[in-house]
């Protein structure tokens, strides 16, 4: 709104959004590769999903929206099998009304197997103990820390806010909506396919301007994606 026009500023938003999820799209990323302080991470991508943020076309009406404003977020859904190393956050979550920062996980074969918090720790703990899967993760989400929020540098104690500042990961379940007509699979063939279910999806931020992120595709070719937490493709 601060634009001297405002609609079309927000169209290019919507633009730049569309232009790095069909690159993503074409890349075909079978890992990404997640260096700051304090994460050093490997996340397996499910395969044959497709990227989802900004726009969307809805194909019973024809119309576009935009489902989540504000909206930075590019996200998709980790193999929950295949994501190892450690990963700490950047930002605060505000969860039911406690704040909980400076969160550490440490990660092997997608499960978490040790965590840490510098505040609110026996949240977190309640949180990996809600369910079979609330141990492992359901989202990957890249966004530029050229964000409005992320500039902002403004707590909202609401994650759906907050989630669009930086990059951030999600504890528990992950879409089928990555895939064709993946709201039709069983639980069993989505959980073939390594996308994990659970009665939770907690996001927490671990983004910043100190973030490089890194694309592999099948064959083992590295594309830098995002460097010092902007994008680069």
């Amino acid at each position: 709104l601060n634009e001297d026009d405002p609609v079309a500023a927000w169209k290019a938003h919507q633009e730049l959004i569309r232009q790095k999820r069909e690159q993503l799209d074409k890349l075909e990323l079978d890992t990404l590769i997640l260096k700051g302080p304090g994460t050093d991470l490997t996340v397996g991508l499910v395969q044959g999903g497709h990227w989802i943020g900004g726009c969307i076309q809805n194909t019973r009406t024809g119309m576009s929206c935009v489902p989540n404003i504000p909206t930075e977020e590019i996200f998709f859904v980790p193999d929950k099998r295949r994501i190892n190393g450690v990963v700490s956050s950047t930002l605060p979550l505000n969860h039911h009304g406690t704040l909980i920062e400076g969160i550490r996980v440490e990660v092997c074969n997608g499960e978490v197997t040790a965590f840490s918090a510098q505040k609110g720790e026996n949240s977190l703990a309640a949180i990996l103990k809600t369910d079979e899967g609330s141990k492992r993760f359901g989202e990957i989400s890249l966004v530029s820390s050229k964000s409005r929020i992320y500039q902002a540098q403004t707590l909202f104690y609401d994650t759906l806010l907050d989630e669009n500042a930086v990059c951030h990961m999600a504890l528990g379940r992950g879409t089928p909506g990555i895939l064709e007509n993946g709201y039709q699979l069983t639980p069993k063939e989505l959980d073939s396919l390594g996308i994990n279910s659970s009665a939770i999806h907690v996001d927490f931020m671990i983004g910043s301007n100190s973030l490089d992120v890194d694309g592999q595709t099948k064959n083992g070719t590295c594309i830098p994606i995002l460097r010092g937490g902007d994008w680069v493709i």
